[in-house]
């Protein structure tokens, strides 16, 4: 009778690898497709957002970095062409805008 038993395990574990893929039907399309259907009905092993959700960040939360403002930059933008004439229409100010 053991030997029986482990024809029968020998050739289940056999066909698992057929089973996980599919066994070549559409590439596994039915399999899933069934796993579609049964998410979409709220089957077993439905996830809970509540339950599964991922914890806060806990480092972040001990951090005593503080941030300063960032370096300022004065822009280096040329505003007149010392070759154009007085109907220049680039012709400004040369002091920067955010001051």
């Amino acid at each position: 009778m053991e030997d029986r038993e482990d024809l029968e395990a020998r050739r289940a574990e056999e066909r698992r690898p057929l089973e996980e893929s599919g066994e070549g039907e559409a590439e596994g399309f039915e399999q899933a497709e069934a796993e579609l259907i049964e998410q979409a009905e709220h089957g077993e092993n439905r996830w809970d957002p509540e339950v599964d959700a991922f914890e806060p960040e806990k480092e972040s939360d001990l951090s005593t970095a503080e941030y300063g403002e960032p370096d300022e930059v004065d822009p280096t933008e040329v505003r007149h062409d010392p070759d154009a004439g007085p109907d220049d229409p680039g012709e400004g100010t040369d002091i920067a805008p955010d001051r």
